[in-house]
């Protein structure tokens, strides 16, 4: 079943496991639950939310993940990036921005979602998350990502392989204001990454 579908009436013998995989993430979010650990450190049902950073119980409010497109490859979306305009000196270099360039209001791409709600036929928003060094800074985790730009001469439908280097470089994520909506039935896989708190309350 699809997001495009007539079929509102799932179960876990219909749906696909990205769908219940998902579904049992934003349940993980919206409720605190307390089991004992998995075996498997990184498993996306390992119960409460918070137990992928240290199997405990602490402030997290989002299971951060990504999913794997048919051909392996991370799905990515792009987001714009608002929080960088600060002007406080706080990128590297002691200036603004990475590496002391003005990146205020640039796009990235990410492969790290947070899940905001299913509904119907294993359709879910995600919101993309930030990957963030220990600066506060974007990582941008593509190769030959750059900054995005988003100009005419930009080609920004080839943002690269995801640079494990680059990756290193990631200490914690922050939400951003960009959401999508996805068919979950279009995945292969899901890979949960870490429990952070992103302050976000309902």
């Amino acid at each position: 079943m699809g997001c495009g579908r007539n079929n509102f009436e799932g179960t876990s013998h219909n749906e696909g496991c990205v769908c219940e995989v998902v579904k049992t993430i934003l349940k993980l979010q919206n409720h605190v639950v307390r089991h004992e650990c998995d075996e498997c450190g990184t498993s996306c049902f390992l119960e409460p939310l918070g137990g992928l950073k240290n199997h405990s119980r602490n402030t997290a409010d989002t299971r951060v993940f990504m999913l794997l497109n048919k051909d392996g490859t991370p799905f990515k979306a792009f987001f714009k990036d608002n929080n960088n305009n600060k002007k406080d000196g706080k990128g590297k270099d002691g200036k603004d921005g990475k590496d002391g360039k003005k990146d205020n209001d640039m796009f990235h791409y990410t492969p790290f979602f947070r899940v905001e709600d299913v509904f119907g036929d294993c359709c879910a928003t995600l919101r993309c998350l930030a990957p963030v060094d220990e600066n506060g800074d974007v990582v941008d985790v593509f190769n030959g990502n750059g900054n995005g730009g988003g100009g005419r001469n930009n080609n920004n439908n080839n943002c690269g392989e995801l640079d494990l280097d680059e990756l290193e470089d990631v200490v914690d994520f922050e939400k951003t204001d960009s959401c999508l909506t996805v068919d979950l039935e279009a995945f292969v896989g899901i890979q949960c990454i870490a429990d952070v708190d992103l302050n976000i309350r309902k």
